[in-house]
């Protein structure tokens, strides 16, 4: 059973072919399935490489939480392609609804043992749509440090 995106008036609004499928089991897990135009809120993503593949993934825009780390299943339309592809992946970082914000609410997947046949497809797709770029460096799921604490003796 699909679930419905929940809406606010003032939220950045999806046009109903950009919604995502998003569907969760407590065996099968997390499974989504989107079409990434040159239109939709839907895209690549990369860090500063520019590198969609090794150094990025696919950015899903939706208001349903899918927590950092969580792993999830794709089903990827790429405008241009005859064939979708199904790849796995893992929330890499979230970008909650903001007021003001330019951008929509979402996560960035970073997929995982995409094999040459996608990789091409990704990196295709890539020279007619500039990713997000986003610095996994400033991601959540980086462990911050603490300033160490001088101790006077």
């Amino acid at each position: 059973m699909a679930h419905r995106v929940h809406e606010e008036p003032h939220m950045h609004r999806l046009d109903k072919e950009d919604v995502p499928s998003v569907r969760r089991g407590p065996k099968s897990g997390t499974h989504v399935a989107i079409t990434i135009d040159r239109t939709t809120d839907h895209n690549l993503w990369a860090d500063l490489t520019m590198d969609v593949v090794n150094g990025g993934g696919v950015f899903v825009a939706t208001y349903h939480a899918i927590h950092l780390g969580t792993e999830v299943e794709l089903i990827v339309t790429l405008e241009g392609e005859e064939k979708p592809f199904a790849a796995r992946g893992v929330v890499r970082w979230t970008r909650p609804h903001r007021d003001g914000s330019d951008g929509p609410a979402g996560v960035g997947i970073r997929l995982i043992g995409v094999g040459d046949d996608t990789a091409e497809m990704l990196t295709r797709f890539a020279t007619t749509r500039e990713p997000i770029m986003f610095d996994l460096e400033e991601a959540p799921m980086r462990a911050r440090s603490q300033p160490k604490l001088k101790v006077a003796g």
